[in-house]
This record gives C-alpha cells, sequence and structure tokens, in this order.
C-alpha cells in the first residue's frame, strides 16, 4: 500500500513539473516572439497617403532594408508560434499519458526540442545584439548613395547663375560627390549665400555630402535646381542614420534654409521624381 502510495506521489509530481515546464515554455515562447517589439518605440500610425507627394509626383513607400528587417522579426516570431504549438502538443501528450512513459516521453521530447529551439533563436538575436544593437533595431536603416543619371537624352535645363562661386575650388570642394555635377566636379557651382549657409553645417559625428548641385545631372520639379539656388545632401552616416538626418534637418532650418525630407524611413516622403534617399535644402 506503502509503494502504490509512493509510486502515485512520484507519478503526480513528474506530471507537477512537466505542467510547471509547459507553462515556464508558453511563457518564454510570447516573450521571444514579441520583445523585440516591446523594445522599440513602435507608433502604429496608420494613414491614407496623399493621391499627390507634391510638385512632380505620388509619394513611393518601401525598400529592400525594410523587407530584410521585417522579414527577420516575422522569421523570430514564428519560431515563438511554432514553439507554442509544439510545447501544447507536448504538453497534451503529457497530460494524458497515465502511466505510459513512452507517451510521457513524447510529451517531453517535444517541450525540450521546442525550448531548445527557442534558446538558438533568442542566441542569434542577442549575438547581433552584441555585434551592433542596430542590426535588431526597427528604425535600422542602410543610407544609400545613388549616383544620378539623366532621365532622358537631353540635358537637363541649366538657366545660368547671375551670383555663383565654383564649388570646386572653394570650402565645399570635399562635400561633393563625384557625380554631383553636370560636367564633372570642376563645373560644379552653387549660389554664393547658398554656400556660406552650408559652410555652416557642420554636424558633430555626422557626416553629409552634396549628390546634387549645379548644374543639375536630371531634370527636376524644382526650379531652383536650374538657378543653383538648391542641392540635395544625403547622411553618410550607417546604423540609426535617421538621427544624422534630424540633425541636418535642425541645423539648416536654423541657418535659414529649407528643407524637404526625402527620407522615407525617417519621417520623409519620396517622389516619383526622387533617385534615393536625400535633403533637399535650398534658399
Amino acid at each position: 500500500m506503502t509503494m502504490k502510495k509512493n509510486n502515485f506521489y512520484k507519478s503526480n509530481r513528474q506530471k507537477l513539473i512537466s505542467i510547471s515546464i509547459v507553462f515556464f515554455a508558453f511563457f518564454l515562447s510570447f516573450f521571444i516572439s514579441f520583445y523585440p517589439l516591446l523594445a522599440e518605440d513602435v507608433v502604429l500610425d496608420p494613414k491614407v497617403p496623399p493621391s499627390s507627394g507634391g510638385p512632380g509626383g505620388s509619394p513611393t513607400f518601401g525598400s529592400l532594408p525594410d523587407f530584410l528587417r521585417w522579414l527577420f522579426f516575422f522569421g523570430l516570431a514564428a519560431a515563438g508560434v511554432l514553439a507554442v504549438v509544439q510545447i501544447a502538443i507536448g504538453g497534451i501528450f503529457i497530460m494524458v499519458s497515465g502511466a505510459n512513459e513512452s507517451l510521457l516521453q513524447r510529451g517531453k521530447d517535444k517541450i525540450w526540442s521546442a525550448i531548445w529551439g527557442l534558446l538558438l533563436a533568442l542566441s542569434v538575436w542577442i549575438i547581433l545584439d552584441l555585434i551592433n544593437p542596430d542590426l535588431v533595431s526597427m528604425r535600422y536603416s542602410i543610407p544609400e548613395i545613388n549616383l544620378r543619371a539623366p532621365t532622358s537624352g537631353t540635358t537637363p535645363s541649366f538657366n545660368g547663375c547671375a551670383n555663383c562661386i565654383s564649388i570646386a575650388n572653394g570650402d565645399l570642394r570635399d562635400r561633393l560627390l563625384p557625380a554631383a555635377c553636370s560636367g564633372g566636379i570642376s563645373n560644379c557651382q552653387t549660389n554664393l549665400a547658398l554656400s556660406e549657409k552650408l559652410k555652416g553645417l557642420n554636424v558633430a559625428g555626422v557626416q553629409w555630402k552634396i549628390t546634387e548641385a549645379c548644374p543639375p545631372t536630371v531634370t527636376h520639379s524644382d526650379p531652383c535646381h536650374a538657378n543653383c539656388t538648391c542641392v540635395d545632401v544625403a547622411i553618410m552616416q550607417r546604423g540609426n542614420s535617421c538621427d544624422g538626418v534630424s540633425k541636418v534637418i535642425s541645423s539648416a532650418q536654423s541657418a535659414g534654409l529649407k528643407v524637404t525630407n526625402e527620407y522615407v524611413n525617417c519621417g520623409g516622403r519620396a517622389y516619383d521624381t526622387t533617385t534615393g534617399p536625400h535633403l533637399h535644402i535650398s534658399l
């Protein structure tokens, strides 16, 4: 009688331990699935985009970095969901096993396999976070440099510049990309007042380059590119480039310049004439 009672307590204790493992694994599964989202300041702000994104076109959305980033988090969440299913099946096996040791062991194996899979998924996230936290950040964006080419066989219109200086021989030379002007760097120029204000855009920790100056390399909807009173600039910063975008915008506006943000991932908008993410800065 005592032996049967001991076996009864032992069996119940094993089931209690197994059920505890099931609940722990459920909690771990959901935590791993949704922790990357909880760790970020994600704001759900659904909006219907306007039919027109400004002069010359409608807004465009999405990029390869966006797709890869969301694919990673989708895979992580999918691993958690699949683990929950496996743990649920294993828990059912354990609870209906009774005296069937084979069924009990099968349930335990399913649960532990799911837990090891979750730990493997979590270790991938931890390793990437240790290498570079921006790799697992929802705000991560890959800076792009686009060398522009004329959209048609004709040279973009250039109205000349009455009050311009050469960028190639001035303080902004190091800010120029090789293909920023039609005719090469030696032909680059900009309005004198704009040049003086651009010299003051020395933002600590942020590098920016002029990707389009004057004469323009492509046809633009804004005529300022044809009279040299505006430039396009790109933020040369890996990781959280949105921080650099915000700093340059703030600095330019403080200098009395107008800024149009065409970084879609950083609160900006792209147009049909946009050839890549950049800031449009004008007098």
